[in-house]
């Protein structure tokens, strides 16, 4: 009886178990729609059929059985792709479209299935959303490869391309955690998507330009508000940036490699964006200040051969001197300049965003050379911009020279700027491009005077060096080269090239904002240097003090007597230049950024010494000067002058603006030694002279001399590892004196034999090639310039770290093997 009673519980156990089973099948063969508590309740009930002792005697692995499911849920997961692949298909859509359609539904009914339904495997061995992957999955990467293979997807739309690809990276990542425990490579996100993501970021590069032109057409350049002192394009420019840096991290790219690559061409495409900026806003800002001149020069390339030569003897000083008069730094020009600060603090913080550190090392872990793009190499092309130069040696009889600059190679004149009038501080900024086959090319550069009546002049003369080992880093290197017999030229030289370096491109924009920076501020110390010139010059000493002789004095048997002036009638005559700074000084101090206020007054200060130093002393030369010395009255008003405008720029009684110790610079110290000495006699000039020359020799200091020594001994020629700068305390006399080419050029001054014998005996020694004592011996060239450097920033920690792996110890600046051509190296002297 009890047996009876045994198999038959058993055979409803059995029966009532296939008949669930079966209808659970039924069930599956739509697993898409069936209920999830409806699952729950039937597996409740089978559980309680297998946990019952009489069926798990007999059937010890109950739910061997249940994996015959299996087979049911795969037959309908082929027959719903098939469904859902044909409602995909639609006469107007293309394959594109299409797959879109297949992908969002496969996305919503997965996700809805692995997340909402079914999460848990049934009774722990039996996942529908993996066995429906398994089957599916492989459908759909067919019908992606088809697609990729076809022409059209080259040209598919970028916008929808990539709301596939969202799709399929969501489907990828749902197959990588309920797909099936042995999965096969179906997803192959990287080569399918490759290409697109490559055609976006070639589009990206070609609509920047565009970009950076409707941000700065639509800005009004005006301050933000009170808080911000940059304008709309910033803030436009860099939205288009973020924009473009958010597009690449969102597509959270499988393959770690290529989306380092990636970040890598972004940054070359921010890099190639503000440099697009930095150009346009130079335009503009150029036009600003100079809207009516070239350079703030009259433009007389067009002029007549009698217009030339009358501006060559009297340049503007028929003038009046209303005309002389600049107009004011305006708001818009300040807010301009901040822009430049703005992008590059912008610049910094981008920076870390695209993980840079990061992604230079992992690349250059992964690649054996940076090199993206390099030119043949038979061919390399140089850019050289000749930005400006300094001190230049005088020519003309109005104590100026009209300099422009040309390059030769092998005696061959192969560029010229054009001629900037009356100046010995010229800017050119002109950019020429020179292609040259050989790997070492040693180039002169001579700036020359323009004479309409007699042939041109030269000024001053230098080597430099154009190769690869020097320029390979494609860097722009901004260098000073030292003119023989006097004054500075800066050029900004960069060949060809780049590197497939995050650090690179983004080194490179920072040095393009830096040198933008340094161009704009030069051309607003320029918009000013004729009237503080003509404020700070002997006329005006002349006429205060009322020593102006017209036509009929010249018959009068007397002198004017000296009108002796308080220190009120010495500010009376300076109030014109005081009421222009202060007025223009309010206006920087409104609306330029601290840092910039101070970078701009310093070079206005720096130009009103320069412009001192020039007026009480004729320039360097051999020969005696026609200019009279001033008297002691007069050196007397000269310094009355710079003290008050020393006590302008440092803020009046408050002090409160620009600080003593950066005003009371070295050059500012230079002038007070010469206005010591400016009286001496010539004995004693010739005796501190003397004792100089002994100090820097034992010191074993370079000067800089002649033509041959600042050829084969430039700035950036000889290493300084063993050079001492001379010390101060090894001077005899008891007073600070200017050093000595300052003392030279008070000697010119001196119309009497001991004069006239020194500085012959002394420019016959310096241009000797066999003299080997020279003043100023300056580092060895390296790096390019790095000034003014943010801490704790991209800058700080990469700007003044080389791309290349290794620094070069020799120089781009060492000289030819022999001298291409021979010339004096002191011109005859007209000043």
């Amino acid at each position: 009886m009890k047996k009876d009673n045994h198999d038959g519980l058993l055979r409803i156990l059995e029966k009532a178990n296939q008949s669930i089973l079966k209808e659970l099948g039924e069930g599956m063969q739509e697993y898409w729609k069936i209920s999830p508590r409806w699952v729950d309740e039937i597996l409740n009930v089978l559980d309680k059929i297998y946990q019952n002792p009489v069926y798990k005697e007999s059937h010890p692995d109950p739910t061997e059985e249940f994996l015959h499911l299996e087979d049911t849920l795969m037959a309908a997961a082929v027959e719903r792709w098939s469904f859902i692949e044909h409602n995909g298909e639609d006469g107007n859509k293309d394959d594109l479209s299409r797959l879109l359609v297949i992908a969002d539904k496969l996305n919503t009914e997965l996700s809805t299935l692995a997340n909402r339904r079914f999460p848990e495997p049934l009774f722990e061995i039996l996942s529908i959303p993996s066995v429906v992957m398994s089957r599916q999955m492989p459908y759909f990467a067919l019908e992606m490869d088809n697609w990729v293979s076809c022409p059209e997807s080259n040209t598919a739309p970028i916008d929808i391309t990539f709301d596939l690809y969202r799709q399929v990276l969501s489907l990828s990542q749902l197959y990588d955690r309920y797909g099936p425990k042995e999965k096969v490579s179906v997803f192959k996100v990287e080569s399918w998507f490759l290409l697109q993501v490559t055609r976006w970021l070639r589009q990206t590069k070609e609509a920047t330009k565009t970009w950076v032109i409707n941000a700065i057409n639509q800005d009004k350049f005006q301050r933000l508000n009170e808080t911000v002192s940059h304008s709309s394009s910033v803030v436009d420019l860099f939205a288009m940036f973020n924009q473009a840096v958010d597009f690449i991290a969102e597509l959270r790219w499988p393959n770690e490699l290529q989306f380092c690559l990636f970040e890598t061409f972004l940054s070359k495409i921010i890099g190639e964006g503000v440099e697009n900026y930095c150009s346009t806003m130079e335009e503009r800002i150029r036009h600003d200040i100079f809207p009516n001149e070239i350079d703030g020069q009259l433009d007389l390339h067009e002029a007549s051969y009698l217009d030339k030569a009358r501006y060559q003897l009297i340049g503007g000083r028929g003038l009046s001197n209303e005309s002389l008069v600049p107009a004011d730094y305006t708001p818009d020009l300040c807010v301009k300049l901040n822009n430049f600060e703005a992008v590059r603090e912008r610049l910094d913080r981008l920076y870390p965003v695209m993980h840079g550190d990061y992604v230079a090392q992992y690349m250059r872990e992964r690649l054996d050379h940076q090199t993206q793009y390099k030119p043949d190499n038979n061919n390399f092309l140089y850019s050289i911009k000749v930005v400006r130069a300094e001190n230049l040696k005088s020519m003309d009889a109005n104590g100026l020279s009209d300099p422009y600059v040309t390059f030769e190679i092998d005696g061959r004149q192969i560029v010229r700027t054009r001629t900037i009038y009356e100046t010995l501080n010229p800017r050119w900024d002109q950019a020429f491009d020179i292609w040259r086959s050989e790997r070492i090319v040693d180039v002169l550069a001579v700036v020359n005077d323009e004479d309409v009546f007699t042939a041109d002049e030269e000024c001053g003369t230098c080597w430099f060096k154009l190769a690869p080992d020097y320029f390979d880093d494609y860097q722009t290197h901004e260098l000073k080269l030292d003119l023989s017999p006097q004054g500075t030229l800066i050029l900004r030289i960069s060949m060809e090239g780049e590197k497939n370096d995050i650090q690179f491109w983004y080194g490179k924009a920072f040095r393009t904002l830096k040198g933008t920076e340094k161009d704009v501020v030069g051309w607003m110390i320029d918009k000013i240097t004729s009237y503080i010139r003509y404020c700070l010059s002997r006329q005006v000493i002349t006429r205060i003090l009322g020593r102006e002789k017209g036509f009929f004095s010249s018959f009068s048997w007397t002198d004017a007597p000296d009108v002796q002036l308080s220190i009120q009638e010495c500010e009376a005559a300076l109030t014109p230049l005081l009421d222009f700074l202060e007025k223009n000084l309010k206006i920087l101090n409104d609306n330029l950024t601290d840092a910039n206020l101070r970078f701009v007054v310093l070079k206005i200060w720096t130009q009103i010494l320069r412009t001192v130093d020039e007026f009480i002393l004729p320039p360097l030369s051999e020969y005696l000067s026609d200019v009279r010395p001033l008297d002691e009255y007069e050196l007397h008003i000269v310094f009355k002058w710079l003290e008050l405008l020393k006590i302008l720029f440092n803020g009046g009684e408050d002090g409160d603006a620009i600080p003593l110790e950066s005003l009371e610079n070295p050059r500012y110290f230079k002038l007070l030694a010469i206005n010591a000495a400016y009286h001496l006699s010539t004995k004693k000039l010739i005796e501190y002279y003397q004792a100089e020359i002994t100090t820097c020799a034992s010191a074993n200091v370079a000067i800089q001399a002649d033509r041959s020594k600042s050829i084969y001994h430039s700035e950036h020629t000889v290493p300084d590892s063993s050079s001492k700068q001379p010390a101060t305390n090894g001077r005899t006399h008891p007073i600070d004196l200017p050093d000595c080419d300052a003392i030279l050029r008070i000697l010119r001054l001196r119309h009497d034999r001991a004069a006239i014998n020194f500085l012959h005996k002394e420019f016959s020694r310096r241009n000797d090639p066999s003299n080997t004592v020279v003043f100023e011996q300056k580092p060895l060239y390296g790096m390019p310039f790095n000034d003014n450097i943010s801490t704790d920033s991209f800058e700080q920690d990469h700007l003044d770290t080389p791309t290349s792996p290794t620094m070069r110890p020799i120089s781009p600046f060492s000289p030819p093997p022999q001298v291409l051509r021979e010339t004096k190296i002191f011109q005859t002297g007209k000043n």
